[in-house]
């Protein structure tokens, strides 16, 4: 009884897993810090793309006074891409984060500090 129960997990796992392959933020480098007032930073993203290759949009947000997240540095933005690398510059003081977003989605993207599950992002 006991092997038959193990196969019908097995079995059942190996049908039923749910794989999923996407696209990640390997790391984030700060790669200019900012060391005085009024002094500009940069940010490196490395992004591990999934296979096969899929577009992302590459989204940079700051949080504002009321710790909502507003879309930052629209003109940095890389859309539609699959880059593994980008650099966001010359950016203020601030906490920021970076979105992966599928590029069929267009902004504004969600502001809350924690983000709900979004098909977009």
């Amino acid at each position: 009884m006991k092997k038959i129960l193990l196969f019908t997990s097995i079995v059942f796992f190996a049908l039923y897993s749910n794989k999923s392959n996407a696209q990640t933020i390997d790391s984030l480098i700060v790669s200019q810090r900012i060391e005085c007032p009024g002094d500009l930073g940069d940010i490196d993203v490395y992004i591990s793309n999934s296979t096969p290759l899929v577009n992302y949009s590459i989204i940079l947000q700051k949080i504002d006074a009321i710790n909502l997240f507003q879309s930052s540095s629209q003109g940095q933005w890389l859309l539609n891409t699959q880059a593994n690398f980008h650099q966001f510059t010359a950016l203020s003081a601030g906490l920021y984060r970076v979105l992966l977003v599928d590029p069929s989605c267009l902004a504004p993207y969600n502001t809350a500090f924690t983000l709900p599950v979004d098909p977009c992002i």
